[in-house]
């Protein structure tokens, strides 16, 4: 398994639907916020999912579906686009 040593987590609390979300700090580090609200079992899940989505190489392909999705303002949208 790879070091995540650059990734820090911090708890927030987020509305019951929102588990987690990842911001990209600049090109080698992100902060995984999780929700505080959740359980340690939910936490974990939620962590996981956003590592995956580090490691899979999102955030650089957001920017390009970002670019594509300029005009549309549907978040939803765009969580689907990113989990295609």
């Amino acid at each position: 398994m790879r070091d995540l040593d650059f990734i820090k987590v911090v708890f927030g609390d987020l509305p019951p639907a929102v588990h987690g979300f990842t911001v990209c700090e600049d090109s080698d580090f992100y902060t995984v916020t999780l929700n505080s609200r959740l359980s340690h079992e939910m936490q974990v899940d939620a962590y996981w999912h956003e590592v995956s989505h580090i490691l899979g190489g999102d955030f650089s392909r957001m920017q390009d579906v970002n670019r594509d999705l300029m005009d549309e303002s549907d978040v939803n949208l765009l969580e689907k686009k990113r989990h295609k």
